[in-house]
């Protein structure tokens, strides 16, 4: 599984073959565009994390592939797991914790960083 470094720059890459739209502004029918320009995702691209893309929209006037993501495949496990890999990438520290402790989670962890005071909205518990 690629790390979410690779996955950046993997997209950053495809990006960068795609050619820029001549003019924000269309000059026939259709959208203004230099060249040919792959909307195909890279092999490191939404796939590799089981997400499904949408079909770029009709009349968009920029010329620009809209490849969004709309839903996914993976179990609610498998995506915390790549969320907590992903920040892990990031240098993040990751606790797992269930729901009805995360105050004292969140408490303990503040605790080792030193924090001696903090604000909490009064309705979030």
């Amino acid at each position: 599984m690629p790390t979410a470094r690779d996955e950046v720059l993997a997209r950053i890459r495809l990006a960068l073959r795609s050619p820029a739209p001549a003019s924000t502004t269309p000059t026939s029918t259709g959208p203004a565009t230099t060249g040919p320009a792959s909307t195909e995702p890279a092999s490191t691209g939404p796939a590799s994390t089981g997400l499904d893309t949408a079909s770029p929209r009709d009349g968009d006037a920029d010329g620009v592939p809209r490849g969004y993501r709309t839903q996914g495949d993976l179990d609610t496990q498998l995506l915390l797991e790549l969320l907590a890999e992903r920040l892990r990438d990031y240098g993040c520290t990751v606790r797992r914790t269930v729901p009805g402790e995360v105050m004292t989670a969140v408490g303990e962890a503040l605790g080792r960083r030193g924090a001696r005071r903090i604000v909490v909205p009064p309705d979030s518990t």
